[in-house]
């Protein structure tokens, strides 16, 4: 029986993409502010509706919800809330249509946040797959630089080749075990552990996620797309999809692999490893901005995957934890590049911004703040996460893992001493145009949430785990 309440959260977001459509078509002029509009409104009432009806499923075997998939749809929504917030700022600015751009955020939060749910591995990876490649017209957005013309065009092409070798290894699977059900399949996978074909089908599922996360060695796109989009594309993709694909790793790891799932720990610990290095190696070759929080996100992933390479309770939920601190922490770092600008444009070099804290002092204090935070500088919430993560390594006896997250602390805060160098101790050479107070509210409502997690974090180190025990069980 089809229980047509329980997806009202996804029907809501679908409305309010009719309705900007024929708002577009009957409007001879959309203000930028109009698309926000409908699109925050669809977003909140999706985001009240999936916290009601947490436990409601669409239909038993196909689309399924439970109090872990709410969990990770409440944080995807509340991030791209929060993204979709700042954007509106750069459109107002510029005085563009934000149609596009808010049409694919909302096609994207469509597909990723289904994906969750979905119980029907073609459903799944359907979502997956297209909500990813959707991505290109977002990369694109109010943009016309060829290198990130050419740079969007190479991410397309193995994004496609990525994508075709996705479902046919997905088609390979329900080939062999005669069945679209995710539960079926992960049964047919233990019993068959020892087939090449079905490791193989795994192992391309699994790197196809990786891919899409960016974690090194299939990180070659990241920093080039995250440095040359426009702002407001940039911080949408260097914090949302994270969420979402990390979600759905966790989602195939517990559902779809529980049988084979720690035969691959080896070859995650290897690529986990790898963006460690090439994370905290690579900040330290970049000027623009972006590119450098691109790296760190490359670090901060290979952290989670060293976490994340044995199914384990302890290490997933201080995985999670990690992941979860560096990305508001990243909101807030993208919200003050919102307040960097000289003559209406977003500055993005780090030379560009020198003595910002002598005009902005607010913005500069807050920009410091964030990078200790990334960092696990105490008593930041940061230090909180990576303290999580070298008690569990230490628990398990990797002090191979712990020596090279270290050491790339150390060598990850040299890239951030130059920033710090450049706001707080190089003479100013730009004339900063005055911060919307908009800014200042959404960096004053992030900084408040990191400091109650600071000051009480059961939030995150109790309540979030009984979730996420809910979802290995």
């Amino acid at each position: 029986m089809l229980n047509w309440v329980a997806i009202f959260p996804e029907v809501s977001i679908v409305f309010m993409l009719i309705v900007s459509a024929f708002v577009l078509w009957l409007r001879e002029k959309a203000t930028p502010k109009t698309f926000f509009s409908l699109a925050k409104f669809g977003l909140i009432v999706a985001l009240v509706a999936t916290i009601i009806l947490y436990n409601q499923s669409f239909l038993d075997g196909v689309y399924e919800n439970f109090a872990y998939t709410t969990l990770f749809k409440i944080l995807i929504y509340l991030a791209a809330w929060v993204n979709m917030g700042l954007a509106v700022k750069y459109f107002l600015a510029f005085n563009v249509s934000s149609f596009r751009f808010y049409t694919f955020i909302l096609l994207s939060l469509l597909l990723l946040t289904m994906a969750l749910s979905c119980a029907n591995i073609g459903l799944l990876f359907g979502c997956v797959e297209v909500g990813f490649l959707l991505n290109y017209g977002l990369i694109l957005t109010d943009n016309d630089d060829e290198n990130l013309a050419q740079s969007a065009k190479i991410w397309l092409a193995f994004s496609l080749i990525v994508s075709v070798i996705t479902l046919l290894a997905v088609v390979g699977l329900v080939y062999l075990a005669h069945s679209w059900a995710v539960s079926d399949i992960a049964a047919f996978i233990t019993a068959s552990a020892s087939d090449w074909k079905v490791y193989g089908c795994c192992a391309v599922i699994l790197i196809s996620i990786l891919f899409k996360l960016g974690v090194a060695p299939f990180h070659f796109w990241a920093p080039d797309i995250l440095g040359l989009t426009i702002l407001p594309v940039s911080g949408y993709l260097a914090i949302v999809p994270v969420l979402a694909y990390a979600a759905v790793w966790l989602k195939i790891a517990a559902e779809l692999m529980p049988g084979i799932y720690g035969d691959f720990s080896l070859l995650l610990s290897v690529f986990a490893l790898f963006s460690v290095v090439v994370g905290s190696i690579g900040a330290n070759t970049e000027l623009n901005m972006r590119k450098i929080l691109a790296y760190v996100r490359i670090f901060v992933l290979g952290i989670v995957f060293l976490m994340w390479k044995n199914f384990q309770l302890e290490t997933v939920f201080s995985g999670f934890i990690f992941l979860l601190i560096c990305m508001i922490t990243l909101l807030g770092i993208y919200a003050v590049f919102y307040g960097l600008k000289e003559k209406g444009v977003y500055l993005v070099n780090l030379l560009s911004v020198s003595g910002v804290s002598e005009s902005k002092p607010f913005l500069g204090a807050a920009f410091v703040f964030f990078l200790f935070s990334l960092l696990g500088f105490p008593p930041s919430l940061g230090f909180l996460g990576l303290l999580s993560i070298v008690h569990d390594l230490v628990n398990e006896q990797n002090f191979v893992a712990v020596a090279l997250i270290l050491v790339g602390v150390v060598i990850l805060s040299a890239a951030f001493l130059k920033v710090i160098k450049s706001v707080y101790f190089d003479k100013k050479t730009t004339h900063f145009d005055r911060v919307d107070k908009g800014i200042y509210w959404m960096l004053f409502w992030i900084l408040a949430v990191i400091v109650i997690l600071m000051l009480n974090p059961k939030y995150l180190m109790n309540d979030i785990e009984v979730l996420l025990r809910a979802l290995m069980q």
